[in-house]
């Protein structure tokens, strides 16, 4: 049964570390163990809602081997687009997020830029404008006290 050794059993033989960090840059729930009897190694997803006796929330998504002989291959970076492939649904989206990110940063920004702009452009009118005191000192009080009071 090729489902059986799944990477949550015990006595489990994952990949190397390394491997295994690379494929879980392409998804967090990848790994990929060996399989004593077929000889392969295999790639697996957790999935929760797979729920058999012999392998609990995990599914097997391929073995790595030649496709057309089915003889062995090692993991290397065949195994990382096969891996890729089959988990493509999640690949675009995670793209497409950051392309979409990106351009909301750009805008945001350029948003900031114009309001900045438009705040000294406001300030240097509003400055203009202000009605200046022409008398000196202070206690010679405001223009419409002076000359409407009478």
């Amino acid at each position: 049964m090729p489902s059986f050794f799944h990477p949550g059993r015990i006595d489990a033989r994952l990949a190397p570390e390394e491997f295994r960090k690379r494929l879980r840059e392409i998804h967090p729930d990848l790994d990929a163990c060996w399989h004593p009897m077929l000889e392969r190694w295999q790639v697996w997803c957790r999935n929760k809602n797979i729920q058999t006796h012999w392998c609990r929330g995990w599914q097997l998504l391929f073995t790595v081997q030649e496709p057309e002989t089915g003889e062995f291959i090692p993991l290397d970076e065949r195994t990382l687009a096969c891996a890729q492939g089959r988990v493509m649904r999640d690949g675009p989206n995670k793209y497409w997020d950051r392309i979409e990110a990106e351009i909301l940063r750009d805008r945001q920004k350029q948003s900031d830029k114009d309001a900045q702009l438009r705040d000294d452009m406001v300030k240097d009118y509003f400055r203009f404008t202000e009605i200046k005191m022409s008398m000196a000192g202070p206690s010679s009080g405001s223009k419409f006290s002076n000359h409407h009071t009478e």
